[in-house]
């Protein structure tokens, strides 16, 4: 029964022990840095597997949401252009990245395509762009003037221009705006931190850094505003319908992303299912679409005076801990009709041999058929991967699949792996099957150490 499913998963670590009764996996707590951990780790090879598609599949999320990880990894540079006020570069840094890129293409730029991304992965009804564009445009204008004549009135008037661009976003009467402009918001918002900071650099006083203070607290502030405004929005656009009889079918129709999933379920369980349904897709939701539009945030502290050297901070928004499931064939909509966990064929689990996963195992894809959990893939900010498929592998490639995507990468890592059974537990239901949890550890990476 689970115990196949709990020797499979634990023989993937190797090098670990299981914590408690009920975690499948469990990985130490990082001692070294994740540049060190990767050093020793040169000589495995982990683009193993039947099949190198999960990794397609993977990367091609990573291209998707290429200007929200490129707007982190801009706020890690001007930290360092930051701390040295002498060189000059802040504000360079600033137009290079914003504007023209290392191509000097201003179409591969971060303003060109984060504006570009959000109404083609976000969907704002109306397709209104606000005056967002317009008041980047004039950021640049005023940043361009600066950098021939550095006089303080022009980094005020280009600071100007990127508030007022926060404040369209703030004001705006569309929920759709508000909740679906994040990424937008923190564009406009590094820009304005990076200008706070330059003025700082220049007149060194108490009352601008006092001012840049209160100007990341209004951002913190309003970006609370904007997530529980994605989160009425969102959850506006999923419909669940329930039909009744003795085993009562529940449909989720999420018109957002176009999905529905369709459940059978023991009425008797009806109420705890859909509970535990909301919170899986909740979560899913969180990291999938939420997460890496924040997580820029999440080191945008880095640059007032004096927090250069701390790492990046999980309040206000992500958890020390975040959990994803319970996944299992039932959940993943197989119609399994079995308890078994085993990754193999329908015919059973075959023997797995150790392995050892990649080090800062950020995401994960799983592959289901029917009862059998065909495969399971491992992946890390480095892009090395671990798969392990079982023997049918056309079933396999054609199997649901349920996929983090690399929206936790930096910020989070693979923990522990749980086994969840309590509905057959505890009240003698096979309403979700016995499953598993993934539990991921707040542990970000600093970007000296990838």
């Amino acid at each position: 029964m689970i115990l196949a499913f709990q020797i499979a998963l634990c023989g993937l670590c190797g090098l670990v022990q299981a914590t408690d009764d009920g975690c499948l996996l469990a990985r130490p707590t990082r001692t070294d840095t994740l540049e060190e951990d990767l050093e020793e780790e040169e000589d495995l090879d982990y683009q193993g597997g039947a099949s190198s598609d999960y990794m397609k599949r993977w990367e091609g999320v990573w291209e998707k949401q290429e200007p929200l990880h490129r707007l982190s990894h801009f706020v890690a540079l001007a930290v360092r252009a930051a701390r040295d006020p002498s060189s000059g570069k802040l504000i360079p840094t600033l137009l290079s990245h914003f504007w023209s890129w290392h191509s000097g293409d201003p179409k591969e730029a971060l303003v060109a395509t984060t504006l570009q991304w959000t109404p083609r992965n976000v969907r704002i009804p109306g397709g209104r762009k606000l005056n967002i564009s317009s008041h980047m445009t004039a950021v640049k204008t005023w940043l361009e003037k600066y950098v021939d004549d550095p006089a303080v009135n022009k980094i005020k008037e280009a600071r100007a221009e990127a508030q007022a661009a926060l404040q369209d976003i703030k004001d705006s009467q569309k929920i759709s705006e508000r909740a679906l402009g994040i990424a937008n918001y923190l564009l406009a918002a590094t820009s304005l931190m990076v200008m706070w900071r330059e003025e700082y650099n220049l007149l060194g006083t108490k009352e601008v850094r006092v001012n840049m203070e209160g100007a990341y607290k209004e951002i913190t502030e309003t970006l609370r505003d904007l997530k529980d405004a994605f989160w009425t929005y969102r959850f506006g656009l999923i419909k669940i319908e329930k039909y009744p009889g003795y085993h009562t079918k529940l449909l989720w129709q999420d018109k957002f992303i176009k999905v529905k999933r369709k459940y059978t379920v023991d009425v008797k369980y009806m109420d705890e299912f859909q509970n535990v349904v909301t919170d899986y897709l909740k979560r899913e939701i969180f990291v999938l679409e939420l997460a890496p539009m924040l997580t820029s945030f999440t080191r945008l502290h880095r640059l007032i005076p004096g927090r250069e050297e701390e790492p990046p901070q999980s309040e206000p928004f992500f958890r020390e801990e975040i959990q994803l499931g319970p996944l299992s064939g039932f959940m993943m909509g197989t119609e399994a009709t079995n308890f078994d966990q085993r990754i193999g064929n329908e015919h059973g689990g075959g023997h797995v041999p150790v392995e050892r996963l990649p080090p800062y195992t950020c995401g994960l894809e799983i592959a289901y058929h029917k009862y059998n959990m065909n495969g399971i893939a491992f992946m890390n900010i480095k892009n090395q991967s671990l798969a392990i498929q079982g023997y049918d592998e056309e079933r396999g490639m054609n199997a649901a699949r349920m996929y983090t995507g690399p929206g936790l990468c930096g910020l989070y890592t693979l923990h522990q792996i749980h086994k969840y059974n309590k509905p057959r537990k505890h009240h003698e239901s096979s309403t979700l099957g016995d499953g598993i949890v993934l539990s991921f550890k707040w542990e970000p990476v600093m970007e000296d150490e990838f």
